[in-house]
């Protein structure tokens, strides 16, 4: 999910720059990386706190048995 989010927010960036066609030089790529750092941090801070967590879950399930009511291999 993490690479999902960072390669949508790359090509965002990528296709911003062409589109308005934003001079690619020192200040404005760094502004671009500080801003997704910044930015994807934020997310995934976020997104890591909404996670729901527990040390004492358990989990619960039915078994149900599948025997064979006769002797032997059964085909």
């Amino acid at each position: 999910m993490e690479i999902l989010l960072t390669l949508t927010y790359v090509a965002i960036c990528y296709a911003t720059f062409k589109l308005f066609k934003i001079p690619v030089n020192q200040w404005t790529l760094a502004t671009a990386a500080l801003g997704g750092i910044f930015g994807l941090s934020l997310l995934f801070i976020t997104m890591a706190y909404n996670h729901p967590f527990s040390t004492n879950a358990r989990i619960y399930f039915a078994v149900t048995p599948i025997l064979p009511g006769v002797r032997g291999r059964v085909i």
